[in-house]
């Protein structure tokens, strides 16, 4: 018997010039096309040029030249932002947890209930001095 390829072992590489061709760029080390946000799992110029004129040749092959460029510029920002919006999210949402660490501390502490208006102004405090708010001095 043969023996069986092995997709990991052939070391292809992305080219460049698919970027602008099928507008894809490379990801975790596959093909991602920027219009439909769609892997194409193997780097070979077949599987990418076949995915793009299946499914976007008719919308995109009027793009040339300097619109092209522009428009896969505009794909990338795109996802970019959605990228980016994801982290965001996450690293308020840490923000948040920490701060409320902090204010379920200050209660453990002193084993008062949430009606002690001191122990809640430190829990504020501590809450804005975390979150890096700006008005913290206003619970001062």
């Amino acid at each position: 018997m043969e023996k069986k390829r092995k997709i990991d072992s052939e070391c292809r590489t992305f080219k460049d010039k698919w970027n602008f061709q099928y507008f894809v760029i490379e990801s975790s080390n596959k093909a991602l096309c920027l219009i439909c946000n769609e892997t194409i799992a193997v780097l070979k110029e077949y599987n990418i040029k076949r995915h793009y004129e299946s499914k976007h040749l008719q919308n995109y092959s009027k793009y040339t030249g300097s619109l092209r460029t522009e428009q896969f510029e505009a794909l990338k920002r795109g996802l970019k932002s959605q990228q980016s919006l994801f982290t965001k999210a996450n690293t308020e949402q840490e923000s948040a947890t920490r701060a409320s660490f902090r204010v379920a501390l200050q209660i453990a502490k002193r084993s008062k209930p949430f009606t002690d208006g001191e122990m809640i102004k430190e829990c504020l405090i501590a809450v804005a001095s975390r979150r890096n708010m700006p008005r913290k001095g206003k619970f001062i």
